[in-house]
């Protein structure tokens, strides 16, 4: 392994911003960091490559809701072929079998906007399609993550079980082939 050097601070919600710098996803090569909101959406911002660092104080708006406080959150953009999918989970985590997490999906053909949901609504407009909410003994999956493996795509995610218990549980989906072609069923 190599060598660890701490250079500082890449960003931090500042007083009086109408935004929060929290659960923050590099994507990719692209120098490109989203950020979740939680209470306006989700926020890109780009990063210097030598420094990874903000190139400046300007924030791109990715997706945002105008419902139920405006609750979103845990951004991961994941690119799959010739396109990105915006992952957000929306709604209150970790209140056990109170939670009410879900997570959903929107994509586009560039990382930095432009993300729609299935039915064409930008998820700057509150659009989103539900991937995994709630069923069964699974409460509130969200604060997702995704990998390509040998047999194609998988997230990953914490979730609540039942009444009780006082720590999260992880799930694993793996996506079928026709992820690309935006129909996001889980098998």
């Amino acid at each position: 392994m190599g060598s660890f050097t701490n250079e500082g601070l890449v960003t931090s919600t500042a007083t009086g911003a109408t935004y929060n710098r929290l659960e923050s996803c590099l994507v990719g090569s692209t120098w490109w960091l989203s950020l979740g909101s939680f209470w306006t959406g989700i926020k890109g911002q780009t990063l210097s490559s030598s420094t990874g660092k903000p190139t400046g104080t300007s924030v791109t708006s990715l997706a945002e809701r105008f419902v139920n406080s405006d609750a979103m959150e845990a951004s991961v953009i994941f690119q799959n072929g010739d396109f990105y999918y915006l992952f957000t989970s929306w709604d209150l985590c970790c209140r056990g079998t109170s939670s009410t997490y879900s997570i959903h999906v929107g994509r586009s053909s560039t990382f930095n906007g432009g993300f729609v949901d299935a039915s064409g609504v930008a998820l700057t407009d509150g659009g989103g399609t539900l991937v995994l909410a709630s069923h069964d003994s699974i409460i509130g999956p969200g604060g997702q993550d995704l990998m390509n493996d040998v047999d194609g795509v998988i997230m990953v995610y914490p979730w609540n079980q039942q009444a009780g218990l006082l720590f999260r549980l992880a799930g694993i989906v793996r996506f079928r082939q026709h992820v690309v072609a935006f129909s996001l069923a889980p098998s």
